[in-house]
């Protein structure tokens, strides 16, 4: 928040002065507790309150409290659930604080309080510890649909600099490797994104595809078999398998196995796919093939009749409406 970046647009005083903070001098991410800034935009209001009775003032107050690293007093740590429940809980007797003194002047009833945040912490989720990581891999991915291979794979491996336990930023580098066909550099890549999360489906699929072409069937099968239980009810392993199988030279195999899929939405797959060029000579093809048709016409006849339901419903809710006014 430092005024280098012009933030001071609009604000008759900004208060950015951290070098007399407790982090040393080169700390490059500066900060100042909660409770200290609450206590100088008190002061402000006092002053104001001093100097201009009754005028209207417009007071932002920025607390940084809630980011690694967590540095809360021992005694929040001790009656919170997490160091990061301790944070929150310094930032709300900050947000106190203030509250207060508008209380106290008379002006809390006056006064319009807005309290916001520019984001979250994930906490773990989706293999993000923080905030960061996320945003760089997503920087990465709009890179590559920018298809700027070069600035993709800068966002990819500063993540990884960042925390080397991070999942996504492997899979991405290893979707990026996989899209310039080096299968066997992609590989590696979502090895490693599976070290950290081994549950990660399209890791895992895709690695199987990695080991398919480098010459590694027994290593796709393993893989693709594993994303079968991964994810029982999904297509898309069973297919991977069904083409392994044909591309080694069972067709017969292969057309066993797409005889259990269900969920395929492009049947034109089943059709077009050069993998089963030999499976869709076999006599029990096009029963497999109509029985997927009829499978995905079913599928949009009940999507469409949910939307009409939905429709139907918002429908009558108006003419219901309509007809109590009138």
């Amino acid at each position: 928040m430092n005024r280098r970046y012009n933030l001071t647009q609009g604000f008759d005083g900004y208060d950015d002065d951290l070098w007399s903070e407790s982090q040393p001098k080169l700390f490059l991410i500066r900060s100042r507790p909660g409770p200290r800034t609450a206590a100088r935009a008190v002061g402000w209001l006092e002053r104001w309150s001093a100097e201009r009775p009754r005028r209207p003032f417009f007071l932002w107050m920025h607390l940084f409290d809630a980011h690694q690293p967590y540095t809360a007093p021992v005694a929040d740590r001790l009656r919170s659930p997490s160091v990061y429940d301790a944070e929150i809980g310094v930032l709300d007797r900050a947000v106190g604080l203030v509250v207060d003194e508008l209380r106290r002047q008379g002006r809390l009833d006056d006064t319009l309080v807005v309290v916001t945040a520019d984001h979250g912490e994930s906490l773990g989720e989706h293999g993000e510890k923080t905030h960061a990581l996320k945003a760089m891999g997503n920087l990465g991915l709009l890179a590559a649909l920018r298809e700027d291979d070069a600035e993709a794979e800068r966002w990819y491996r500063r993540a990884m600099a960042a925390d080397p336990a991070f999942p996504l930023a492997y899979r991405r580098l290893a979707d990026l490797y996989y899209e310039r066909g080096d299968f066997a550099k992609a590989r590696g890549y979502y090895r490693q994104a599976l070290a950290e999360r081994p549950g990660d489906f399209a890791a895992i699929v895709q690695a199987g595809n990695c080991a398919r072409r480098t010459g590694d069937p027994r290593g796709a099968a393993e893989l693709f078999a594993r994303a079968a239980r991964n994810r029982p009810g999904s297509w898309v392993p069973v297919y991977n398998l069904a083409c392994l199988k044909a591309a080694e030279g069972d067709p017969a195999g292969a057309l066993a196995l797409l005889a259990t899929m269900h969920g395929l939405r492009r049947t034109a797959l089943l059709e077009n796919d050069r993998d089963l060029a030999a499976v869709r000579r076999l006599p029990g093809y096009p029963a497999v093939l109509g029985r997927v048709k009829a499978e995905r016409r079913e599928q949009r006849r009940a999507a469409r009749e949910q939307r009409e339901a939905e429709a139907g419903d918002e429908g009558g809710d108006m003419e219901e409406g309509a007809g109590e006014a009138g």
